[in-house]
């Protein structure tokens, strides 16, 4: 829940995506420590106000090498192609660098 909306997430894309073995699911401690998708739930769930069909499937992605670039190509453009999906893409700047 955000302070602006009621937000649902969509179990059954998740559990798809989970079947290709590309993705896993986060260590609760590592989910309570990480902010990157809570700071864009207030925006998405604005967004969403006024329409209750809207569901959202929350990746979060860190570092990349090339082949998981191509995989994870692979798999979003099923979803990509279909018009009633949208992406939203944000980078966590204060996560960059050697430090991170």
């Amino acid at each position: 829940m955000s302070v602006v909306h009621s937000v649902h997430f969509e179990f059954a894309v998740n559990d798809e995506l989970r079947a290709t073995r590309q993705f896993d699911l986060m260590d609760r401690s590592d989910e309570e420590a990480e902010h990157s998708i809570e700071m864009q739930m207030p925006f998405i769930a604005k967004i969403m106000e006024g329409n209750p069909n809207l569901t959202i499937i929350p990746i979060l992605v860190g570092s990349l090498t090339l082949p998981k670039q191509q995989a994870y190509g692979k798999i979003f453009a099923n979803y990509l192609e279909n018009p009633r999906n949208l992406f939203v893409i944000s980078s966590d700047f204060c996560h960059w660098g050697e430090l991170h």
